[in-house]
Parts: C-alpha cells; structure tokens; sequence
C-alpha cells in the first residue's frame, strides 16, 4: 500500500512506474490549524503568502512579484503581505526584487505568523497565493481552504488535485508570470463567488478530508487492514 499526500502524487508514480493505482491510498498531511472558519469578503484586492523565507526560489517569489506589479496596472489597490522569517541574505535578495518591480507600496515582508494565527489571520484577505515549485503538499493550502479563503496553486503541485479550481481559487502554471497574474485577477474579480462555494464545500463537509481527525481515522483504518493481511498470511502458513 502506497500512501500519497495528493491526488497529483498518485498519478506521478503511478504513470512513470506503471503502478495499479488500487494500491494507492490518499493520506493527506496533518496540520493542527485545521479549524473551520466561514468566509469573509475583503473589501480591497489583499492578497496573502506564507512561507520560509530561505526558500523563496522555490515558493515562486520572484514570479510573484512580476505578476503583483502586471495586475497592478489594472487592480490599483492590489497588495500582498507575505509571512515568514529568513536568513539576511534572502531578506536583502527579496527585498531587491520588490525594489526592482518597483513595488515597495505593494508588497510588505511581514513577521512570522504563530501556527495558531495562520488562519485568523488569512480569513481577512481576499485569496492565498503560492505559486511554488516543486511543492510536495503544502499544509498552509490546506489551512486556508479550511479558514475559508481561496487559493492560488501550482499545477501538479502541493494540494493539487483535491478539488476543482472553479470552486477554490486557481490552479496556475507556476513558471509563466503572465499565468499567475491571470490567477491574481481571478481571484479578485471572483472573491465574492469563490467564497461562497467554499462556504458551501465547507457546510457539505467536503473539506472534512484535509483534517486531522478524517486524516487519522483512514490512517487508522489502513493500519487494521493491514493487520489482517498480516494475520491471514500467517494462518495460511
């Protein structure tokens, strides 16, 4: 039995090593910010990111900066506030970046959010965004989705997979700049639609999947069958 953390990890291996996908069993990571928060419309196109700061290349920090400073010229109020702490070094080489879009007003490193903030505070804002690559699950999508925000993702990346983009934000190609600042302006001119049908998945329980309890009970339920496997080998040795 092969325990992926997304659909999308499932499929990767099953097609390049030719695996039955029957032996596959989604288990999503576990994330103690797994509350479920209502929806709340942002009235300004605020945009939120969190991530290790040391890893911007990988979290897509440069193409989203570019792609801030494209949708600026159409959203005028656009902003995003990203959380997390790093080194010096990747401080001074983020800060270039915004510096050289020219979007000191726009973009703001923010101090690090306390795991329990994390979703408080991202309900407040109109989308999550992170265009990451390569991205293996990324708790934070989960946490967002569950504190009732949508969501900018990559394709075949992180939480991919799990739900349709027209119900939970947009699922981006992460190297194209033109691409996520199309993400950007969905999310914007969509807020209102996007949080509602998320309000909707979260009342149908269809997020129950990305929580700590529904994790640990397939975990658990696996487990069992596979101790009865064990057992039904033996006695029949």
């Amino acid at each position: 039995m092969l325990l992926p953390a997304a659909p999308w990890t499932r499929d990767y291996f099953a097609d390049a090593l030719g695996l039955d996908r029957r032996h596959f069993e989604i288990l999503p990571v576990v994330t103690l910010a797994d509350n479920i928060i209502p929806p709340t419309l942002c009235e300004r196109p605020r945009f939120a990111s969190i991530f290790a700061f040391d890893s911007w290349k990988r979290k897509g920090f440069e193409v989203l900066v570019q792609a801030i400073a494209s949708a600026s010229s159409e959203f005028g109020e656009i902003t995003l506030d990203v959380y997390g702490r790093g080194g010096p070094a990747a401080l001074l080489d983020m800060r270039a970046l915004i510096r050289g879009a020219g979007m000191e007003d726009r973009i703001k490193l923010m101090l690090p959010l306390d795991h329990a903030d994390v979703q408080r505070v991202v309900n407040g804002y109109a989308g999550f965004v992170l265009p990451s690559r390569p991205e293996t699950y990324g708790m934070v999508y989960a946490e967002a989705l569950l504190a009732g925000v949508p969501i900018l993702w990559s394709q075949n990346q992180g939480v991919d997979g799990f739900f349709d983009a027209a119900d939970v934000g947009y699922r981006c190609n992460p190297q194209s700049v033109e691409d996520v600042a199309n993400g950007l302006r969905h999310l914007i001119s969509n807020q209102a639609q996007l949080k509602q049908r998320i309000g909707e998945l979260q009342a149908q329980g269809a997020f129950e999947v990305l929580r700590r309890e529904a994790i640990g009970a397939h975990y658990s339920k696996l487990l069992a069958a596979a101790m009865r496997d064990i057992d039904q080998a033996a006695s029949a040795a």
